[in-house]
């Protein structure tokens, strides 16, 4: 498989977070790609994998790379769910989209980000949005605590 690599500016958050969306999205297109034309992928949360932590590196790869290797970060894992409910439940990207959360390093000198699937649905007339944290859901926790 051919790499393809991106500099992001991560120390000017407000640019970086529409560019790590951006590329969200093409990862979620490509994902989305993948399950047409493997139409018996299982279901992220039926599926043999679980967080897998890059260790600073930032790998991007779609869910036949993600199978292979048992799992993924919260890019990948947010990216594989946001295409399933996309592709399979016919869910809008108003009604489903990667959102970011920001945190500084320890030092303060750049941003460090995790992605989650933001859920929108417009209930009793109000917009109504939920976070969903694939990560989380498969053992992100107790990978960073040093559990698994």
């Amino acid at each position: 498989m051919k790499s393809i690599n991106f500099q992001l500016d991560f120390s000017n958050r407000a640019i970086a977070q529409k560019q790590v969306l951006m590329l969200l999205e093409a990862l979620i297109n490509m994902n989305r790609f993948y399950l047409i034309n493997h139409p018996n992928t299982p279901k992220i949360y039926e599926a043999d994998v679980s967080y897998i932590s890059q260790g600073g590196s930032e790998d991007w790869f779609d869910i036949g790379e993600a199978l292979k290797q048992g799992g993924g970060d919260c890019k990948i894992l947010t990216a594989w769910r946001i295409a399933e409910l996309r592709e399979r439940n016919k869910l809008g990207w108003k009604s489903v989209r990667p959102f970011i959360k920001w945190k500084t390093n320890a030092d303060r000198s750049f941003y460090l980000y995790h992605a989650l699937v933001l859920h929108s649905a417009l209930i009793g007339g109000q917009k109504v949005h939920r976070l969903e944290d694939p990560s989380k859901i498969l053992g992100m926790d107790e990978v960073l605590a040093g559990n698994k």
